[in-house]
Order: structure tokens, then sequence, then C-alpha cells
């Protein structure tokens, strides 16, 4: 590195990693959504559901999203820069090198909007129907004991999983 640049080998490195642990941490989030869905809409039946099998593929699909992104980098691999190449990001960020890119980048432009919304757009769409659906049942309860627990529950998805779930939504779009 030289004052602060990021060689041009470096940046396809580092945009795998940045992406990779995004996706990585959408789908710790979706799966944190799942669990807790089952928790308070299916108490009983939450060990019968989340079984080690299901954990599994949970896990292996979270891992088949971040394995995906493998192809941004090569995606960007074939892009010239023509003049200015500086991204005005902190990091190297897949829309960020196609804005410096010249030529026709539209398929490149359709592509990283594409992968971002089947990636984290599925994640996003699935916590925001799993929580709307636990604040549904929760705030149907009316007894005093359901009144505690929305106490308790509200503070933790709001600073658990709406400052999260903000940060992914504002690093994807």
């Amino acid at each position: 590195m030289n004052g602060g640049l990021i060689d041009a080998t470096s940046c396809p490195t580092q945009m795998f990693f940045v992406h990779c642990l995004a996706v990585i941490e959408s789908g710790f989030l979706a799966s944190i959504a799942c669990d807790r869905f089952m928790t308070i809409c299916f108490p009983l039946r939450y060990n019968a559901v989340l079984t080690y099998s299901l954990l599994e593929k949970i896990a292996l699909l979270i891992l088949a999203g971040a394995i995906v992104v493998i192809s941004i980098p090569v995606q960007v691999g074939h892009l010239k820069t023509c003049g200015d190449n500086i991204v005005l990001h902190s990091y190297s960020d897949h829309m960020a090198v196609v804005n410096v890119a010249c030529g026709d980048t539209r398929t490149d432009n359709v592509y990283g909007l594409a992968l971002s919304l089947s990636i984290t757009g599925f994640d996003l769409l699935f916590i925001g129907l799993s929580y709307a659906t636990i604040l549904r049942d929760v705030f149907k309860m009316s007894s005093r004991e359901a009144q505690s627990g929305r106490n308790v529950w509200l503070p933790y998805l709001c600073f658990h999983h709406c400052l999260p779930t903000g940060n992914l939504l504002c690093h994807h779009l």
C-alpha cells in the first residue's frame, strides 16, 4: 500500500471478504430470526422442528451464499478503468469499482443488484416477516405476563436486530 491506496490486486480480495462477511452476517441474522420465531410462536414444537439436521442445512445455506460471493471479484476483474481510478469508499466495493470503470457497465450494475437482492434481500425479507409475525402474536396476548414479555422483548428486537439489519440494508443499497 502506498499513501493509503489499495493495490489493484488487493481490491478484489478485499471485496470478496467484505461481501462474504456481509452475507454470513445476514445469514446469521436470518437464522436468529428463525430461532426467535420458533421460540415465541411454537414453543412446544421448538425441539421437534429445529433439529441438528435442520441447523446443518441452515449453516450450509449460509456458506453457499458466501461461496457465491466469489463471483463478485471475478466479475469486476474484467473491467477497465480509465482516468481517475479512485474509489470513493473506505474499502473496495463492487458498485464503487463499477462506477470508476469506463465502457458499458450495465451488465455489472444489474449483476451486482441481482446478487445483493437474491442473497441479502431474501434474508431481510425473512427477518422482517418473522418479526412481524412475532410482534402480531405477542400483541395478541392480553395477560400481565405477556405485557412483561413485551417490555423485555421489544428492546431486544430493536437493539440486536433492527440496527444490524439496517446496517446491512444501507450497505447493499
